[in-house]
């Protein structure tokens, strides 16, 4: 059996449990990890049929040189233990944002059996950008082969990069536990915004909007921020109908508030991939987003959920206002457009059939 070695820095594991299980048949996996130790989201860094996992935790930022030394020493360790360098293994190699060791293993990893895994080729705007764009270029321009979770990724990496070999697979969908979905009827519909709260993820859009809706609907804002006091202004002396659970959501919460909510909303000014859109998608929940190219892909507007034109609030609040009044037959139908949509999204899913079609392809 051919031993595939799989390194990442995902602390919040997301991807790894959804993608490793399909292929442990096939390969003797070893996981080798850098994990920060204030962002794990899964308990037990666990995963079916993985028997070796290698940890490395770090307290200290990028800048410090503690981390860097770190890095440099733990990478070393684990190339000459892992025998990385040795030929028939297959590297899979999951881009992370620890620079030291992003250089470090960019440096070490063979070219030719090496295959980097990419979640944002098209980087969200904020501090940084500019240098992890930088650090991020030696790693596209030194490697042949890669994965990404979008086409929409994967076509803008092709068309700066055409002479690179790339392939994509859609997220796997996350299953957080059964529901048993709670009915509102027309007019007290309950609208949802999850996930880590971003600027660009326009929450600002997401309270307006709650203020001019016409009747009963509630609104739920569930997730952590690290600029809460700029929102929780917006809300100071509005409408008591916004109800707020900012803090960290655990995996063992999650299907709660998408069992309360009649849709997800998705407001964003920008998006190639998205959590939260997955989770509606494995629990047939509509969606209600803005017309950016991912979202577009995803939600059919009156098939499935409602798109707006990003960034315009009168048309958010119509489209709000509009999903909110809805009679229960229509908003049956949307989640029976839903629940077709997931059953087609799920075909393009398959990491395994993916990876063995480009291995075989490139003779890897």
């Amino acid at each position: 059996m051919r031993k595939c070695i799989y390194i990442t820095d995902d602390g919040w594991w997301d991807t790894d449990v959804t993608i490793l299980p399909q292929i442990i048949d096939d390969y003797e996996i070893t996981v080798v990890v850098s994990e920060r130790l204030k962002q794990l989201k899964y308990e037990q860094k666990n995963i079916r049929g993985v028997s070796k996992i290698i940890k490395y935790q770090t307290i200290y930022r990028n800048s410090d040189i503690r981390k860097i030394f770190k890095s440099f020493i733990f990478g070393i360790k684990e190339y000459i233990r892992q025998s990385i360098g040795k030929q028939d293994n297959l590297i899979i190699y999951l881009k992370n944002s620890d620079i030291a060791f992003l250089l470090l293993f960019s440096w070490l990893l063979p070219r030719r059996r090496t295959i980097v895994g990419i979640h944002d080729f098209i980087m969200h705007k904020g501090k940084n950008t500019g240098l992890y764009s930088f650090f991020y270029n030696i790693v596209y321009r030194k490697f042949d082969y890669f994965l990404f979770f979008s086409e929409t990724q994967q076509s803008q990496f092709s068309s700066e990069y055409p002479k690179k070999k790339a392939f994509y697979i859609n997220m796997p969908l996350k299953d957080f536990g059964s529901i048993m979905k709670e009915k509102h009827n027309p007019g007290n519909r309950i609208f949802l915004f999850f996930g880590f709260i971003q600027a660009y993820k326009r929450l600002d859009l997401f309270i307006e909007a709650s203020q001019h809706v016409t009747s009963g609907a509630k609104f739920i804002i569930a997730g952590a921020c690290n600029d809460w006091d700029r929102y929780k202004a917006l809300l100071t002396g509005k409408k008591n109908n916004v109800q707020c659970e900012i803090r960290f959501i655990a995996n063992n919460e999650i299907a709660f508030y998408f069992q309360k909510a009649d849709y997800l909303v998705l407001p964003y000014d920008e998006a190639t991939q998205s959590g939260p859109l997955t989770i509606a998608y494995n629990y047939c929940l509509p969606i209600i987003a803005t017309d950016i190219k991912l979202f577009a892909t995803m939600v059919k507007n009156g098939g499935n959920g409602f798109l707006f034109h990003k960034g315009n609030l009168e048309a958010f609040i119509q489209t709000i206002n509009h999903a909110n009044e809805i009679s229960n037959q229509q908003y049956s139908s949307l989640v029976a457009g839903m629940c077709k949509a997931k059953n087609e999204y799920q075909k393009t899913t398959d990491f395994k059939l993916s990876l063995e079609n480009f291995v075989k392809e490139n003779n890897i």
